[in-house]
């Protein structure tokens, strides 16, 4: 065996400065391109072009570091050119006077990229196969995503990757759970016998044994032991875990269970951007963004890294709650009172207007709470940029109230902001489309866009 080394080139395209070395892998930039030097051992009877296939595995891992590290995907697809030769003789990158230093245009992440490849060189590399199989997937996944460019493409595909992620990694995490269980069915089983039943001595030792192994059966079966049990008890041990989160997981699984059994599925009409394929989950847009968040914050914790955490919190503030807890919301009134700038601010339950109307959406909610619990809201609220999207959708579907001061206002709202051109769509009409692709349809704002009002702009 002799040493080939490998040297990869990819545009420094994000202007990043960065610089680390795992395992003969020494990675470094300058204004113009991303180096990857690999050293790699081939056979003396092949050529140094042969060194591409021995380095192959250890510039995946690379990839995968700098794709999760920047949140933006490298691929070998993007490799501009790369050169290999045999050396005659070459030291291990670990022995020379190498520095860690990974600097995005809004972070520093130098402690993780270190923790990461000592975490690589603690280990012979099949024993990180965890790690690798980790970056891997989640680059995959992030391909898929940025690939589709929001056209439908590969979300059902990208959801189903992202979801790998979170499969593969609670795995390491379910001894722990069930031991979890164990401990705790134990502890109640003991006390109940000794307090209730008055077991005590060598009678309570056996009893607790006898009855244990039943427990055991019943509470470590598959119906409760499910992913979403598995998922929800990693993300506690994290300390991410709260209903929210709780609630996202539920929409998760649901979504990843329809795209992995396959259904039938057909829609008369869509909305854009409109898809090359029938989804088979209609909130997929939304979801891939979570759940690629979710997974990297996930792996981030797991390996003890700063990284992820703004973007996920930024993540965590605008889930909705569960609708457990709207329904409650609504059921005891708690919005009575509200400014309308707390309400925006979900300072009770983290209840805000957008909550309930997306439970509206969903055919949680019927159209009498969605006016009970949002016509004072409308009434004492004026439109802003930050505001304008919830108004605009609460507003156009509340303006079929019979309440004719409810409605007026509506009325007076959907005029404001089609004046003031403070909606997200390119065309208030396509805030129609959308609505009535969920099977809402409102009476008076067709009207009003078939009249041609929309375009009175004054």
């Amino acid at each position: 065996m002799v040493t080939s080394e490998s040297t990869f080139y990819i545009s420094n395209e994000e202007n990043i400065t960065i610089e680390f070395f795992f395992s003969d892998v020494h990675v470094v930039s300058n204004s113009d391109n991303l180096m990857i030097h690999i050293l790699t051992s081939v056979e003396d009877f092949d050529s140094a072009i042969e060194s591409s296939r021995y380095s192959r595995p250890k510039l995946l891992i690379t990839l995968g570091i700098l794709s999760f590290f920047t949140g933006k995907n490298y691929s070998v697809y993007q490799i501009d050119k790369s050169s290999s030769s045999k050396v005659i003789k070459a030291n291990s990158s670990e022995n020379k006077n190498y520095s860690f230093l990974f600097i995005t245009k809004d972070n520093d992440y130098t402690k993780d990229i270190k923790i990461v490849c000592k975490k690589i060189d603690s280990e012979a590399l099949f024993k990180n196969t965890l790690l690798f199989s980790l970056l891997d997937r989640w680059r995959k996944a992030q391909y898929q995503y940025n690939e589709s460019e929001g056209q439908g493409l590969f979300e059902d595909e990208s959801l189903l990757s992202y979801f790998h992620v979170l499969e593969l990694l609670v795995s390491e995490y379910q001894k722990s759970q069930k031991q979890d269980a164990e401990d705790k069915f134990s502890e109640f089983l003991e006390s109940l016998l000794e307090s209730t039943y008055k077991f005590r001595g060598v009678a309570l030792k056996n009893k607790r044994q006898e009855k244990f192994k039943k427990l055991k059966d019943i509470f470590l079966s598959s119906d409760m032991l499910t992913i979403g049990s598995k998922i929800n008890y990693m993300l506690a041990s994290q300390g991410i875990l709260n209903n929210r989160v709780q609630y996202l997981v539920e929409e998760l699984i649901g979504a990843r269970n329809s795209i992995a059994h396959g259904r039938q599925v057909f829609r008369d009409n869509m909305i854009w951007p409109l898809p090359p394929f029938f989804m088979l989950h209609q909130h997929h847009f939304d979801l891939v963004s979570f759940i690629e968040v979710l997974s990297a914050r996930s792996i981030a914790l797991h390996y003890g890294l700063r990284i992820w955490e703004e973007e996920w919190n930024s993540i965590v503030d605008n889930l909705p709650p569960p609708l457990d807890i709207v329904s409650n919301f609504i059921k005891e009134r708690k919005f009575i009172g509200l400014l309308s700038s707390e309400y925006s601010l979900g300072v009770i339950d983290n209840v805000t207007p957008f909550a309930i109307f997306d439970c509206y959406l969903k055919n949680k909610i019927n159209f009498k709470e969605l006016e009970t619990c949002l016509s004072e809201f409308l009434k004492n609220t004026g439109v802003t940029e930050e505001n304008s999207e919830e108004v605009f959708y609460i507003s156009i579907v509340l303006s079929d109230s019979k309440n004719a001061d409810i409605s007026e206002k509506c009325k007076s709202l959907i005029s404001e902001i089609n004046v003031k051109n403070i909606y997200c769509f390119s065309s208030v009409k396509d805030y129609l489309r959308y609505l009535e692709h969920y099977n809402i349809h409102p009476k008076y704002f067709r009207e009003w866009i078939e009249n041609g009002s929309y375009l009175k702009k004054t």
